[in-house]
């Protein structure tokens, strides 16, 4: 016949049987919370990974387009400040007016250009090629004849603003110049 067992005895047993349960149990919340923690960091990472590659590859097809279509504006920035530069050295055997004609013919090129240009520039640049063609506008809208010459003064300021958007577009390709 079986022992019959005390209840001191059964007591002592069931202790030993919670014990081991909460112990079991407290393992397996730490191993449950343990897991928890790393996926949320693994997926964190992964997010920061996936984050950056987009950004890199944004960045890498920004470049691209504005390596396409920067030297556009560029070309017709860098003829208007050499018309100019032209003009100021009078002694220069390429020194022709700089008149409101040309500079309508410099607004028309970009104007076929700005809608397309314009959504690449940087803000920075974009503040700057703005300030550059309202001038150019307001310059052109103050003289009265097609071949009206245009004062020194106002193109040695009008020059400073066509550098700073030459700048801005080199900025915006990477290329510092200091």
């Amino acid at each position: 016949m079986p022992e019959l067992i005390t209840l001191h005895q059964f007591i002592l047993f069931m202790d030993v049987l919670i014990v081991t349960s909460i112990i079991s149990s407290s393992v397996t919340l730490v191993i449950g919370v343990a897991t928890v923690v790393i996926g949320r960091r693994t997926i964190k990472n992964e997010r920061i990974k996936i984050q950056t590659a987009v950004e890199q590859l944004y960045a890498a097809r920004l470049l691209e387009e504005r390596s396409k279509l920067y030297p556009d504006v560029y070309m017709i920035l860098g003829e208007l400040a050499m018309d100019i530069a032209a003009m100021q050295n009078s002694h220069s055997a390429l020194s022709m007016p700089v008149t409101k004609a040309r500079l309508l013919k410099a607004r028309d090129k970009i104007d076929s250009l700005k809608g397309g240009h314009a959504l690449f520039y940087s803000v920075e640049t974009a503040y700057i090629v703005y300030d550059f063609y309202q001038r150019l506008s307001e310059i052109i809208a103050s003289l009265k004849k097609d071949n009206e010459i245009i004062s020194h003064s106002i193109l040695d300021e009008f020059r400073t603003k066509i550098s700073l958007a030459e700048m801005g577009l080199k900025k915006d390709l990477g290329i510092h110049i200091e």
